[in-house]
């Protein structure tokens, strides 16, 4: 098999329809790649882009072909460890099929449908056979129809996204044609969810005070969050975002105690079981302050924000994570 390797040149595609024998037997490439025209990576094939940037134009159409579930023949876009999308994605500026990367750092996959620009972002553990992902603008209750976890209440049912690979911090992304606001009144219940087992479940997440878009996560316009944690990509056929079961109890995440209080310019908190961290969030979602590495049953810190309602996400060593509605009376 030939393998072509371009160095620091621009790779342009114009009006191509690359075939399987062909996306093989160019499968590195090491160049600026920018996609002018049409360029579909059919069954059994795939791009290797080694380094650079692949940057997309304003009429472009890039797609490889996709199924749900993934399947190992599906044509992939793939991105070395030196390797970027460009981040001007919108409209048709983006992968319509199965995009991956081969890096161990925080990598933007610039994937979407139809003219939704919808990306995911992969934080790899290891970079063995890398993390490839496509964005399905269907709704998901219909793709995946085995209902909810308890620990789920509601899906935005406009979207879902395939991962699949190495185990992944996984980054979600939203658009206010997500219609967020349908299942959601404040960030408080923002969950990521994954489909396992026949049953959407919740995945311990987080909202991005600066989304992958770069502006802030609001949840009537765009915005992102991530998980907790690698997530073993192996488990879940799907992922989604959607509002966790805020009436468990504590002991149902596997804590027995815990308060957390604003009084007299201080936070307190006190659990049974070791803190880990607490972000204070308010009630647009905007993260009013956060305390990493705690690693102690009780903590105290200054708290000199305005009287008002503020909401604590409390994440434990032991994984769990509880969420508390805060009255801050000065």
């Amino acid at each position: 098999m030939k393998k072509y390797v371009l160095n620091h040149v621009l790779f342009t595609m114009k009006n191509v329809f690359f075939m399987v024998a062909f996306i093989v037997a160019i499968s590195s490439i090491q160049a600026q790649v920018q996609n002018d025209g049409v360029l579909h990576v059919a069954d059994n094939g795939f791009i290797f882009i080694e380094s650079g940037v692949v940057t997309f134009g304003t009429s472009s159409a890039t797609t490889t072909s996709k199924t749900a579930p993934y399947a190992v023949t599906d044509g992939k876009i793939i991105l070395g460890a030196a390797a970027t999308f460009s981040t001007d994605g919108s409209n048709t500026k983006f992968v319509n099929g199965y995009a991956e990367t081969r890096n161990t750092t925080a990598t933007l996959l610039a994937i979407g449908a139809s003219t939704i620009y919808a990306p995911i972002q992969v934080t790899a553990a290891t970079n063995t056979s890398g993390v490839r992902a496509a964005y399905f603008n269907t709704a998901p209750l219909t793709a995946y129809a085995g209902g909810l976890d308890i620990s789920v209440t509601a899906l935005a049912n406009t979207e879902y996204w395939i991962a699949k690979g190495e185990n992944a911090v996984v980054t979600l992304s939203w658009r206010a044609a997500s219609n967020l606001t349908s299942i959601l009144t404040s960030p408080v219940g923002l969950t990521i969810v994954g489909y396992k087992s026949g049953k959407w479940e919740a995945i311990a997440s987080d909202l991005d005070v600066t989304s992958v878009f770069g502006g802030t996560s609001t949840l009537s316009g765009s915005g992102s969050i991530t998980t907790n944690a690698a997530v073993d990509l192996s488990l879940y056929e799907a992922f989604a975002i959607g509002e966790k079961n805020q009436s468990l109890s504590n002991t149902d995440f596997g804590i027995s105690t815990v308060a957390v209080v604003l009084n007299n310019n201080t936070l307190s908190a006190t659990s049974s079981s070791l803190i880990k961290s607490i972000t204070l969030y308010d009630l647009t979602g905007r993260v009013i302050a956060t305390h990493n590495a705690i690693n102690a049953a009780s903590f105290t810190a200054p708290f000199y924000n305005a009287q008002g309602i503020y909401i604590a996400k409390i994440h434990f060593e032991n994984g769990a994570l509880s969420t508390q509605k805060l009255i801050n009376t000065k």
